[in-house]
């Protein structure tokens, strides 16, 4: 029988994957999503996730788990980073209303990709936008929630305001509220506010109706008149692209470029799907609208990457954790290279097929995920990056230092003399040019090392790219100069490729930190399985000693002025690294590191905390994904609430036999000592809740004989003490063993009505609800109240 499974990809939407296996698993479904969409997917682990229900959250689909479907119509996830995360919904501009559940997301992907799940889960109509916002650590004491705008196009961890050790709440305002911001709230603080002649697609010329138009945080509010309670609209700017449109006037005279808004949401329906603003005369520009705009809308807008300045593509980012700062173009056509094109011979110096190129070149500015592969011509990929450099509007060094770069070389040919005059001029450069051309500069390193055989020697490769990096601007070009000039741009491109090492050493340490991959904080919580009771997405390291070695390998580390060549070993705390001659060994506590992508060199990657980065280099593309999926599922334990390593079983666990066992006695030894001192109170308290109420009974039963053996065994009791205090009690108390169900997992209480577990709890239910809830006693605490089935077991 023919079954189909509807997966949701992040680049894709929603396909359908067939198969004929009546009991595939989590990883057989893995691997077929990615052998059928592999040009969807990056090269990351991912896991499947399951749609949450009514009353309980997502959760994730474990390799050997069989993939059920709680309904037919449900659509699975395929995320990187699983988290769950408390999510409440907005009852006015600084209130929230009143409740709250868990839902999932993906801390590596765009917040967009969550909306259609969400919708589904609150049963939110198209028409009833909404946008997120966030709140660190609410204060109870206060109304005022301390909410902070969220755009959906960037990934949680990448937010600012956001913290990265610690995962918040996240909130649903409903677009609705917008409508009650007058033109003085809205104004105060704005970002931006002037007059713009607002039109449709449809009208011909430029409408005679004026709008006051506001930026406050992610929306664009436009009003009739300064004395306006409320907005004439309002635009989610997040939802929609920008770009600047090019118009003619026929009169001769210039006029604003207009401001194109687009829709590119399918989730909600908006009052109009399609903007087009023009300036007044009087007021910010068009450029100045259109910039304060495209940094808040949907990136895409304007898909070209060829011929469009560093900076507008900055502004696409789409928030991917491990996204790094070099342009698409280059960053795919450089690494390919790397693997498949160092040892070709002429490689940049002969000719790709022209359409072939031209092909690629219009599926990037398409917004095309472009795939290389082994067959593709090495000469094509090297054409495409020559265009693409020949093709920027301003070259990598910047026109205003054309003549200081140049300049030095009429005076001396020394090096000594001019590197640190060529290092103060790449400082000058902006922050983004100077990180592509040091990540050009390094690769074209790499590329003459193996001059013998693709014979392109520096010079081969100065007289290619010095005219790409280096030129004269076009309005004050001359002919003769650039003949002339054509000896001192070799001999710097020379220099550049030849000494990027020293050149471009403190290029990067302070404009730009690699992002980090977003751990699993806290670890999405796993749905029981029904079949067999076990725990989904256990990890995989839980049951292993603390300096066990999960992972071993020679990697290369980046020192201070070279990389050196170490033996790493990755345990469940630390990174230890033993050098070849050296009798000690350095190491790295792992707590409050993450772990991102590098392209410091071919397979690199990092791991940073604050303002420690480590640079590493694994041996090949295997090694390097063996050692970021092993990192990140460390880093996951160690982050996880539960795995706190400071906490006194945790500390013990690495410790000699002989001296766990005195560790354990002492901890035993104050835990009787605490109970001592609040055995009459407790003994108090219970018989209170006796008389209280008849659910008491078996609760109070267990606990004073656990209290008993307790007393007993530490003399706390005499027994003439004990025996009346256990004889009261017995009297109104039917003892038993029976307890009817086990906690699974910590579960923290959002109100009164509900009671707090520990992994472990013993639970009399006194009352089975078919709403996800039962009603109970834990024993522990002698707390009453209701707690969700997914956390507890019922014994048999």
């Amino acid at each position: 029988m023919l079954r189909a499974y509807r997966i949701r990809l992040p680049n894709a939407g929603i396909v359908s994957i067939l198969t004929q296996q009546s009991d595939i698993t989590g990883k057989e479904l893995s691997e077929l999503i990615i052998s059928q969409h592999r040009s969807s997917i990056e090269d990351k682990e991912r896991v499947l996730v399951r749609p949450p229900s009514s009353t309980l959250p997502p959760s994730v689909i474990d390799n050997n788990e069989k993939v059920e479907l709680d309904h037919p119509d449900d659509i699975l996830e395929f995320w990187r980073n699983p988290s769950i995360i408390r999510v409440e919904i907005a009852a006015s501009e600084k209130q929230l209303a009143v409740g709250s559940r868990e839902m999932g997301l993906d801390l590596s992907a765009p917040l967009f990709h969550v909306i259609p799940m969400f919708m589904k889960a609150y049963n939110y109509g198209a028409n009833e936008p909404f946008v997120f916002k966030y709140i660190e650590a609410p204060d109870s004491s206060s109304s005022d929630y301390g909410m902070k705008y969220l755009n959906t196009n960037f990934a949680l961890a990448q937010q600012k305001g956001t913290s990265k050790s610690k995962i918040g709440t996240l909130v649903i305002f409903p677009s609705q509220y917008f409508m009650r911001i007058s033109y003085t709230q809205a104004s105060e603080g704005c970002v931006l506010e002037g007059v713009l002649r607002k039109r449709s697609r449809n009208e011909k010329g430029t409408s005679k109706k004026k709008r006051i138009f506001v930026i406050k945080d992610n929306v664009m509010f436009y009003y009739s008149s300064k004395e306006d309670k409320q907005p004439c609209g309002f635009i989610l700017l997040e939802y929609f692209t920008a770009r600047l449109e090019t118009e003619n006037s026929t009169s001769g005279k210039q006029t604003s470029s207009p401001i194109i808004l687009e829709s590119t949401n399918q989730d909600f329906v908006f009052k109009n799907n399609e903007y087009i603003l023009v300036p007044a005369e009087e007021g910010p520009s068009s450029q100045d609208w259109f910039d304060k705009i495209q940094d808040r809308c949907c990136p895409g807008g304007d898909t070209r990457v060829f011929g469009v300045h560093l900076k507008p593509l900055y502004d696409r980012y789409t928030g991917e954790a491990d996204t790094n700062p070099i342009p698409l173009v280059i960053r795919k056509t450089i690494n390919w290279i790397d693997i498949h094109g160092l040892e070709v011979e002429g490689i940049f110096r002969l000719s790709g097929t022209i359409s072939d190129i031209e092909y690629h070149k219009g599926e990037f500015d398409k917004g095309k995920d472009v795939q290389f592969t082994s067959e593709t011509d090495p000469h094509t990929v090297a054409g495409l990056l020559k265009l693409y450099l020949r093709g920027l509007p301003e070259p990598l060094i910047t026109y205003n230092l054309y003549e200081s770069f140049l300049s030095p070389f009429d005076k001396s040919e020394d090096k000594a003399v001019l590197l640190p005059q060529i290092i103060e001029l790449i400082t000058k450069l902006p922050s983004k040019n100077q990180l592509v051309l040091k990540y050009l500069c390094e690769f074209l390193g790499r590329v003459k090392q193996f001059d013998k055989t693709n014979k392109m020697t520096t010079n081969n490769l100065s007289i290619v790219f010095g005219p790409n990096i280096l030129k004269q601007h076009p309005k004050h070009y001359e002919p003769m100069k650039a003949i002339t000039d054509n000896s001192r741009i070799n001999q710097l491109t020379t220099i550049l490729i030849d000494e990027n090492v020293v050149l471009f050493k403190e290029v990067g340490t302070a404009n730009w930190e690699p992002k980090p991959v977003a751990t699993l904080v806290p670890r999405m919580t796993p749905r029981l399985s029904e079949s067999s009771g076990s725990l989904v997405s256990k990890s995989p390291y839980s049951s292993m000693p603390l300096d066990k070695v999960i992972k071993e390998s020679v990697l290369l580390r980046k020192g201070k002025n070279k990389w050196k060549e170490t033996l790493a070993q990755l345990t469940r705390q630390k990174i230890i690294f033993i050098y070849s001659g050296k009798n000690s060994k350095e190491f790295i506590e792992l707590s409050g590191y993450s772990v991102g992508n590098s392209q410091e060199k071919p397979h690199c990657f990092v791991i940073s905390k604050g303002t420690s980065i480590e640079y590493l280099c694994a041996i090949d593309s295997s090694d390097l994904k063996e050692w970021t999926t092993s990192l990140s599922q460390v880093l996951s334990d160690l982050s996880a609430p539960d795995l706190d390593l400071n906490s006194p079983s945790r500390r013990s666990s690495g410790l000699p036999a002989d001296q766990q066992e005195i560790f354990q006695l002492k901890k035993i030894l104050a835990e009787e000592t605490r109970l001592r001192e609040s055995l009459q109170k407790q003994v108090e308290i219970l018989k209170i809740q006796v008389e209280q109420s008849e659910s008491w009974k078996s609760s109070v039963a267990e606990k004073m004989e656990s209290l008993e053996r307790l007393f007993t065994k530490i003399g706390g009791f005499s027994p003439t003490n004990k025996n009346d205090t256990v004889s009261t009690l017995s009297s109104s108390v039917n003892l038993s063993e029976e307890i009817a169900a086990v906690a699974l997992y910590d579960f923290v209480p959002s109100s009164e009505r509900e009671i707090a577990l520990k992994i472990g709890d013993e639970l009399r239910v006194q009352k089975k609800g078919s709403n996800g809830w039962w009603k109970g006693v834990n024993c522990r605490t002698s707390q009453n109240g209701y707690f969700p089935t997914a956390y507890v077991k019922e014994k048999n």
